[in-house]
């Protein structure tokens, strides 16, 4: 615990075996820039190729790339990411990310590719694109604070996680969910974005999932379908910030049906 790892220019660590940082609350591991005025992308990653890996208790500061993980399991608790150019970049991986902070990165705060990922309790603001999932991701995203962030909070690509119990404010979108992504999104807070959830470019056979969540003061539609004719939305049991039928039909758009006649409120 409280080990500072300095990297002096734009240097990378590459682990083929086992890391395990375990800091505490009080003693944190630390990677970070070595300049007197630290900046974005001083230092390059840390690249994981090996599972077993372990980081608990640890910032990464000033970085490219945080952690960079490739074909492993992985375990991240408490962690700090923040002034990074894309925090966490990982493809094909297992494991759980939980309790973390993401602030401050230019790209991604977390992007997943391949992966089967439980992604619990973070809190993500300032980044472009807070969490990116694409190409066959599955697992949990809950209990999640994701606010002022320039894209959307959540963006799927071809995936299908399970979306329960978490707060999207001040977003370009709350989920943005495209090409064959058919999520389970229930019990979330949809606050002040542009859009709450948009639903584009998804197969016949799709059968999204919106239910249980609130939807309040979004600027231009709560459940936006812009997919092929014929998808059937379940979004049954939603509270839309008001009783009235017209109000609702309001905030949600159909694109390809040109109505509301497949949205079930």
């Amino acid at each position: 615990p409280g080990v500072q790892v300095k990297f002096n220019g734009y240097y990378s660590m590459t682990v083929d075996g086992t890391l395990i940082a375990v800091g505490t609350g009080a003693n944190r591991i630390v990677f970070t820039s070595n300049s007197g005025t630290p900046a974005r992308s001083d230092w390059g990653w840390i690249a994981i190729n090996a599972s077993g890996s372990t980081f608990d208790y640890v910032s990464f500061l000033y970085g490219d790339t945080a952690l960079w993980v490739t074909g492993a399991s992985i375990s991240v608790d408490h962690a700090i990411v923040e002034h990074t150019y894309q925090g966490f970049y990982m493809t094909t991986v297992t494991g759980t990310i939980s309790n973390s902070a993401f602030d401050d990165n230019t790209v991604y705060g977390l992007y997943l590719s391949d992966s089967s990922m439980d992604i619990i309790n973070l809190e993500v603001s300032n980044t472009g694109y807070p969490i990116y999932l694409v190409n066959h991701v599955s697992g949990d995203v809950s209990d999640s604070v994701l606010t002022d962030n320039a894209g959307p909070c959540v963006t799927l690509v071809n995936s299908s996680p399970e979306i329960s119990e978490n707060t999207f404010t001040n977003c370009q979108y709350g989920i943005y969910a495209s090409a064959g992504s058919d999520p389970q999104i229930t019990d979330n807070e949809f606050d002040e974005n542009n859009y709450g959830v948009y639903i584009t470019g998804t197969s016949p056979t799709s059968d999204p999932v919106i239910t249980n969540n609130s939807f309040l003061d979004n600027e231009y539609y709560d459940v936006a379908a812009d997919g092929q004719p014929g998808i059937v939305i379940d979004a049954e049991n939603n509270w839309w910030g008001t009783t009235d039928p017209l109000e609702i039909m309001h905030g949600i758009l159909d694109v390809a049906d040109g109505d509301v006649a497949e949205v079930d409120w």
